[in-house]
């Protein structure tokens, strides 16, 4: 059977997490130490750095504090255009 365009997007953004959970995880443990995990926005929002909404959510959420010193508005935007895409 052919691969869906969904299946193919869900793959895309299980890669994003596996290469972007480190990073963000390293950025984030520098500013805030090791309980850098925010807290949940409602039931069932555990969060976890292997889940790419998250690691988006986080990243536009601590975008000043951690990231903007290392990333460029170009790669901000992208962070918030995988989000609505995603979300989507």
């Amino acid at each position: 059977m052919a691969t869906t365009n969904q299946e193919r997007v869900g793959r895309a953004f299980e890669l994003l997490a596996s290469g972007l959970g480190p990073f963000v995880e390293r950025h984030m443990k520098a500013m805030a130490g090791k309980g850098w995990l925010p807290e949940p926005h409602g039931p069932g929002d555990e969060g976890s750095p292997k889940d790419p909404a998250y690691l988006l959510r986080v990243m536009a959420d601590a975008w000043d504090s951690a990231f903007r010193q290392r990333l460029t508005k170009a790669e901000r935007n992208l962070v918030f255009e995988l989000r609505e895409t995603r979300n989507r």
